[in-house]
């Protein structure tokens, strides 16, 4: 059985040659680049030749787009800012060299945030579904938190994917920023809504929660400031609905 890697980036220099190296051992490895102003092209071409810039983003689409390039049995989609251990290289391959019965396989994530590998919070266990049959797979056309439909039975790896999603916390407010943007204008095009109520007290319980109910207080300091960040991205998402919303009647 063959793999192919597929992931979007925009300026991505800092991550991903170290996560192109952990999945050098694939048949294929597609980039789609979204208007990168560093190095990524130039490092990503030491390790694959299929790179497509990518004039209009979307994140479930874009990777939709790399899907349907693939030629592999196998796809793996990996973001730039994550890389595999050793032992989930391992389990990846064993899955390759059998005949196997699932259609797909949930690999653990493990998030570092701010210096600190993320145990608690809502972070951790994290499963995410990034390994699956090609033909069988496609991706559900959401703007933000995107994911995969599959058909057939789903399984789970050993090994972790480890994740790096953040350099600080300017890092974090800018792709909030970003993410809330594109959230806010999904829901409106769906027409969703939000009320005074959703702004005001949606954030709140966010932050209770991301720090005492899902034991974020044991991760620390990290574990504070996420919970604070959590609270303020769930306002942002909300309070940009709510000012699109009104916009849209007027």
């Amino acid at each position: 059985m063959t793999l192919s890697v597929i992931l979007v980036v925009k300026n991505e220099e800092q991550n991903i040659a170290r996560c192109l190296r952990t999945v050098s051992f694939a048949d294929e490895i597609l980039v789609a680049d979204s208007g990168s102003t560093d190095r990524t092209v130039e490092i990503a071409s030491r390790f694959t030749n299929k790179i497509f810039d990518v004039e209009k983003f979307h994140f479930s689409g874009t990777k939709q787009f790399l899907l349907e390039k693939a030629t592999s049995d196998w796809a793996l989609w990996i973001d730039a800012d994550e890389w595999l251990t050793p032992e989930l290289e391992r389990s990846i391959k064993d899955v390759l060299r059998t005949r196997s019965d699932y259609s797909g396989y949930y690999i653990l994530r493990q998030s570092c945030y701010l210096g600190r590998w993320m145990k608690h919070s809502g972070w951790y266990p994290d499963w995410v579904l990034r390994l699956f049959r090609r033909e069988e797979a496609s991706f559900d056309g959401k703007a933000v938190h995107e994911g995969v439909n599959l058909t057939g039975k789903v399984g789970r790896l050993s090994g972790k994917l480890l994740h790096h999603p953040y350099r600080n916390i300017s890092h974090h407010l800018e792709k909030m920023n970003l993410y809330t943007d594109l959230w806010s204008n999904e829901m409106l095009i769906l027409g969703r809504k939000s009320s005074m109520l959703d702004v005001s007290l949606r954030p709140i319980w966010k932050i209770i929660s991301t720090y005492l109910l899902k034991f974020g207080m044991l991760d620390g300091f990290p574990g504070l400031v996420l919970s604070v960040m959590s609270g303020y991205y769930t306002f942002l998402k909300y309070a940009k609905l709510y000012e699109k919303s009104r916009n849209s009647i007027s």
